[in-house]
């Protein structure tokens, strides 16, 4: 959460740097997934994976890990018990990773709210959760400094994240 802020803060301030270098990104994304396994396993919460990108990409590593933290951080408040899924591959110069949580997931008329600062829904599943409602909107506003995207996508059930990452020129 003080990570979030002070990002956040940065954002405002426009002093955010970027700091990519060369890393292959299936490395980064279980590193992230292993900071954050205790206190998703304390949830219920069992993260799967299917990374298929093992090619060295130019990308802030930092940048990588709080988006994906950010996004377990929901699924941990908002889908405890459930399963969580997380798959990568590699495409031309672009990263592209999913997170599926098998969570309740965000009613379709709301998906758009969910990026927005310091909006949180209001809802069943989200009485008696706590947060400042940035993490979405901090991991979108990252991941478009770094030339990529974080967008919802319609589902079933769950919520399914899509970020993108553009590598770098060297």
């Amino acid at each position: 959460m003080i990570q979030n802020v002070l990002t956040f803060a940065r954002q405002q301030k426009q002093t955010l740097q970027l700091h990519p270098r060369v890393v292959v990104p299936a490395k980064i994304i279980l590193q992230c997934v292993e900071v954050h396994r205790i206190g998703l396993e304390r949830r219920g919460l069992t993260v799967s994976t299917d990374l298929d990108a093992e090619q060295p990409q130019i990308l802030d590593p930092d940048v990588l890990c709080q988006i994906i933290g950010n996004l377990l951080s929901n699924a941990e408040k908002y889908a405890p018990g459930a399963p969580i899924r997380i798959s990568a591959h590699q495409y031309q110069q672009t990263l592209h990773v999913h997170v599926h949580d098998g969570g309740p997931g965000i009613p379709r008329a709301q998906a758009r709210k969910v990026f927005e600062p310091f909006v949180r829904l209001e809802n069943r599943i989200t009485e008696g959760v706590s947060g400042a409602g940035i993490g979405l909107s901090i991991a979108r506003d990252l991941a478009r400094i770094h030339g990529g995207d974080l967008i919802l996508l319609p589902e079933a059930s769950g919520a399914h994240f899509h970020l993108t990452l553009t590598s770098h020129p060297s």
